[in-house]
């Protein structure tokens, strides 16, 4: 009941909005892409925003479509960029107490993104608010309605956005860049696959359990330059902390490679004496998805597995001389939670 006169309440207030276009733009915009869907970079098609999406998880941006970025043939703007966005209306209920929560927030300023080779989009920055697991329902958010409102060359437009549901899909024991939920019950044997299968992250839960997990293998690239010569890998966890006993992180390596954590200070912690070679790989005891660098080059400045010592002073770099200066120290993470890298 509550559902449909929210509906009824939206369509009467939609229809007293005589001046504003509805789900209209301008006769001349062209559209490469389905007005009002919402897209996320696609990294199989050169970075072009081009995926189209039907849902997003808590603390995830997407990007809904208006129109093509157009020039002549003289390059001049054929329009002005959409102004003035904002959320006119969004239904989102908890599919739990189905209660109505608003969970979307919008960008004032449209952007322009890559939708094709020398092809550009003009969209609008959604963001979804970020959400404590102990208040995020089982079965996530459903949309109802979600309606933005733009202005262009002087007129105001509605926008429904194609968006249906928020929350995070289920995991399939792969660790992935994007968070996904992993689901336990207690004394579950887990085993869980890290990025391109270089590794597993394993452990008996001590309770039954959601938890919200991720890992990338984004380059560092202040790092990179220090080593030019050097093979370097990136594991990059959430920092997602397990309720499991006998929990291991195995990273697969060669047994002439080095291993380091890197902690919340952005210090380097040398794990090289953690290999196995019956694991054939450096193995971990830990219950946390913490930062690992496995490189076959030692990094400089590390500090030994336990001790509380600062780092040594680094030797100076042996990279190329570029034009942009790279100071010999550890990365520091900006934020441990998101895998943000900072030289």
């Amino acid at each position: 009941m509550k559902k449909f006169l929210s509906i009824l309440l939206a369509m009467a207030m939609i229809a007293a909005m005589a001046p504003i276009a509805f789900a209209d733009y301008p006769s001349e915009a062209s559209f490469s892409l389905n007005h009002g869907g919402v897209y996320i970079k696609d990294d199989d098609d050169d970075d072009y925003y081009t995926e189209e999406v039907d849902s997003l998880a808590p603390g995830e941006t997407g990007y809904v479509f208006i129109a093509n970025y157009e020039r002549d043939d003289d390059y001049e703007f054929l329009r002005e960029e959409p102004r003035s966005i904002s959320v006119e209306e969004q239904d989102i209920y908890d599919t739990e107490s189905d209660e109505d929560i608003k969970l979307i927030s919008v960008d004032s300023k449209a952007e322009k993104k890559k939708i094709g080779d020398g092809k550009y989009g003009w969209f609008a920055k959604i963001k979804v608010k970020s959400i404590k697991m102990s208040s995020y329902p089982e079965d996530g958010y459903d949309v109802e309605e979600l309606l933005l409102e733009y202005s262009w060359d002087g007129e105001d437009y509605l926008l429904p956005v194609d968006l249906t549901f928020i929350g995070y899909e289920e995991a399939d024991d792969e660790l992935e860049e994007d968070p996904k939920m992993f689901s336990y019950e207690k004394d579950d044997d887990i085993e869980i696959d890290l990025p391109d299968s270089e590794g597993t992250f394993t452990g008996v839960a001590k309770k039954d359990f959601d938890i919200i997990a991720s890992m990338d293998t984004k380059v560092n690239n202040s790092v990179l330059n220090k080593y030019p010569n050097a093979d370097i890998r990136f594991f990059n966890g959430n920092g997602a902390k397990f309720p499991v006993s006998k929990g291991r992180l195995t990273i697969y390596a060669d047994s002439d490679e080095y291993c380091y954590e890197v902690n919340s200070n952005g210090d380097y912690i040398d794990l090289s004496d953690t290999y196995s070679s019956k694991d054939k790989g450096f193995v971990i005891t830990t219950t946390t998805l913490g930062k690992y660098i496995v490189s076959d080059a030692a990094l400089r400045g590390a500090v030994s597995s336990g001790s509380t010592a600062a780092p040594a002073p680094s030797a100076p770099s042996t990279a190329p001389s570029t034009n942009t200066t790279y100071p010999v120290t550890s990365p520091i993470i900006s934020n441990p939670n998101t895998g943000v890298w900072e030289g």
